[in-house]
């Protein structure tokens, strides 16, 4: 699964579970929009936005914690493997 969440701040699509899919061990990957849009390609933004969604969509400012390697982390290992 690869949401996009700054996309979907900017076209009121709704927010991925990230916290539910991740607790299915569903891979997840963050994605942006392409250049000819007006929204941002930062992939640290992105993430700051996943992470933000995922804490307010369930009123959990713990959303993404885990005992181990945090969540978030393993959402953008994959971008950052080269």
């Amino acid at each position: 699964m690869a949401p996009r969440p700054v996309s979907n701040v900017h076209l009121p699509s709704g927010v991925a579970p990230l916290r539910q899919i991740l607790d299915s061990s569903i891979a997840v990957a963050l994605g942006y929009d392409g250049p000819a849009s007006p929204n941002s390609q930062d992939l640290l933004e992105t993430t700051r936005v996943a992470a933000l969604l995922a804490k307010v969509s369930i009123a959990d400012a713990t959303a993404l914690s885990t005992p181990g390697p945090s969540a978030l982390s393993r959402v953008a290992e994959p971008c950052s493997e080269g």
